[in-house]
């Protein structure tokens, strides 16, 4: 699993990967080195549910990726997230750039229900974001905020902390 990570964090959009294909491929990757509180799922086979707020082509792009798949024998879902109300049936809150000021309260909110909230802002930290995107250079990166992950009662292995560009805890 380690290898893929590191594998996917030396590929870039100039690679002929888009960027949508490649923030899908990390998102399904998160989910083997996050673990989620135990009261987060029904049971042992209830999915892990994916939910976006994206443009069409990221939704397409997850979908694709998630199609058929199991993580630790959970089946993987995707859902449009509208509001509040969808927190509580999701494990994984992606939000892209241009719609993190719009959904602000969403991201604060998230934290309560137990969600790994991934964006791609500069500021997706500050705004209660566990694991954020970042361009360096021409690849995609990510840097991880512990103190988010911890205030949504999830643990991020040290093998995805090792890979990441920064890990932030405290502030």
């Amino acid at each position: 699993m380690v290898i893929i990570m590191s594998l996917l964090c030396q590929l870039s959009p100039a690679a002929g990967v888009s960027d949508p294909k490649l923030k899908s491929a990390f998102l399904l990757n998160f989910t083997k080195f996050v673990e989620w509180p135990p009261e987060r799922f029904a049971g042992m086979t209830e999915p892990i549910v994916f939910g976006l707020i994206a443009d069409q082509t990221m939704h397409q792009e997850v979908s694709a990726i998630v199609a058929g798949r199991q993580i630790n024998g959970r089946a993987l879902l995707v859902r449009t997230v509208t509001g509040v109300g969808d927190l509580p049936m999701i494990h994984i809150l992606f939000v892209s750039t241009h719609e993190q000021d719009r959904h602000r309260v969403l991201l604060e909110r998230a934290a309560q229900f137990g969600v790994l909230v991934v964006g791609d802002d500069k500021n997706c930290r500050f705004h209660g974001g566990s694991i954020c995107f970042m361009q360096v250079g021409e690849k995609l990166r990510f840097e991880i905020n512990i103190d988010a992950a911890e205030r949504s009662q999830l643990k991020i292995s040290a093998q995805l902390q090792k890979l990441a560009v920064a890990v932030n805890k405290g502030g």
